[in-house]
């Protein structure tokens, strides 16, 4: 399987491919001088998803003047998913859809059970054989977002939506408080998000 380093400009999401070895380098974007772009160091043809291998088939690599080090990674916010990175990609950034656990799920005519997500309604559901055993189909829940992480408040204010994708809230020490939400065996239902004051009036669309 090929291995690649890959760059992505981390404002415009330009895939960018280049021949670097064991380093985290930064570098200006060639298509806008205020962007910049990050490596990404042994990256396997197999790791990327489907939207990242159309990137790198279709764009052409390029040849980049970078001048790097070897140091250590310099870690960012998400401030769309919560997650802390140092390294960036179209895919990065996923977010499950949340589900409410106090609603009960929809009968189906199959005897099964469906759970619809608070977030995106029908757009994000997913079915369950019996209310309680946790035997979901996971293999039809899709996303809530998947995407590039961020850092720039104009590229996610309209996305905040008080369920799922939630605005930094930071501490004394100015931490962000959030936990990112990760989605493996099981749906994300809303106890295990951290709610705080002001997710209410992202959910009516007034934030």
């Amino acid at each position: 399987m090929p291995t690649h380093n890959y760059l992505l400009c981390l404002c415009c999401t330009w895939p960018w491919q280049a021949q670097l070895e064991g380093c985290v380098a930064t570098a200006p974007c060639p298509l806008r001088r205020k962007c910049y772009i990050v490596c990404l160091v042994n990256v396997t043809q197999a790791s990327l998803t489907p939207m990242d291998t159309h990137f790198s088939r279709t764009q052409p690599a390029r040849s980049l003047n970078i001048t790097h080090t070897t140091m250590p990674a310099y870690r960012e916010h998400c401030i769309r998913c919560h997650k802390d990175f140092s390294a960036n990609y179209p895919s990065a950034c996923v977010i499950p859809h949340v589900f409410n656990s106090r609603c009960d799920p929809l009968r189906l005519y199959s005897g099964e059970f469906q759970w619809m997500s608070e977030c995106c309604g029908g757009y994000g559901t997913v079915t369950e054989e019996e209310p309680g055993s946790g035997a979901f189909r996971m293999m039809e829940l899709t996303a809530c977002y998947r995407g590039p992480h961020t850092t720039f408040k104009d590229v996610v204010r309209h996305q905040y939506n008080g369920v799922s994708i939630l605005r930094c809230k930071h501490n004394g020490s100015g931490k962000c408080i959030r936990n990112h939400l990760t989605q493996r065996n099981r749906p994300v239902f809303d106890k295990e998000v951290v709610y705080c004051d002001g997710d209410e009036q992202d959910r009516h669309h007034d934030g």
